[in-house]
């Protein structure tokens, strides 16, 4: 089977949002994991466990309401895909998990898309780990990225960045809004409609599954959104990830003071 995989470096994606930033231009990254290509593809629904989880996070009551979230959360993921200008999916042998990865958790083939309806074929696909990499997160190197320009922040984890002075390190002015993991597919209106308040451009983002913020940003907003997922975790020290330990490939994340 053929399976939805990058078509551009993430050299070559990078190089593309620093000409955004530089020219002002609105933009949308947004990557897709595992756990949202199960709701995109409505499988796993045998993972009582995983089920379970994400019915409590984002608030569905389980079993009676499994049905509406993978219908709700499909929707919302598939329409993002469609708008979002760079998806990123992950490699079969990208540096996230040693060895290559099982495609069927990862991706999508071309078969699925193309019963879905969905127009992949003029999509530009990177690295979904791009937000992990050295070359775009770690830190000096995203200093290098934004150029300068201020930036504002939606993460849960807006008092550490404080903390660590995170403004200080890039040499820029940073806002933020807090995401707290109340905020779901189902009451989110109140939360993004506030999205008109962002005064900087260039807007960074760990939000779980809330992917369509992205295209909200940019398509209502005129913003620069970049979807950096988990790696909002590891840049204050936060290792939500095996892979951002100490020795491990990703620990490049995390900031030195």
């Amino acid at each position: 089977m053929e399976y939805l995989q990058p078509n551009i470096s993430i050299v070559d994606t990078i190089e593309i949002i620093k000409n955004k930033i530089r020219r002002n231009e609105p933009f949308c990254l947004t990557r897709f994991g595992d756990g949202e290509l199960r709701l995109m593809k409505n499988t796993h629904r045998h993972d009582e466990g995983w089920v379970r989880r994400v019915c409590n996070t984002e608030r569905y009551s389980y079993p009676t309401e499994v049905d509406l979230l993978y219908d709700d959360y499909s929707k919302m993921l598939w329409d993002t895909f469609n708008k979002s200008d760079i998806v990123g999916i992950m490699d079969k042998y990208s540096t996230a998990l040693p060895g290559p990865h099982r495609l069927y958790d990862w991706s999508i083939t071309m078969d699925e898309l193309e019963k879905l309806g969905i127009d992949y074929k003029d999509k530009t696909i990177c690295d979904h780990q791009i937000s992990r990499s050295k070359e775009l997160s770690q830190i000096d190197n995203f200093k290098e990225i934004i150029q300068g320009k201020d930036i504002h922040i939606i993460s849960k984890n807006f008092v550490k960045y404080k903390k660590i002075e995170l403004d200080k390190i890039l040499g820029v002015n940073i806002t933020y809004t807090d995401h707290p993991n109340l905020i779901n597919n189902r009451n989110k209106k109140d939360f993004t409609k506030n999205f008109k308040n962002i005064k900087e451009d260039v807007v960074i983002m760990g939000i779980g599954l809330q992917k369509d913020h992205g295209p909200i940003l940019r398509d209502e907003h005129k913003k620069i959104s970049i979807d950096m997922g988990a790696t909002m975790d590891a840049w204050v020290g936060i290792l939500s990830r095996p892979s951002f330990v100490e020795g491990k490939v990703q620990h490049h994340l995390v900031i030195k003071k």
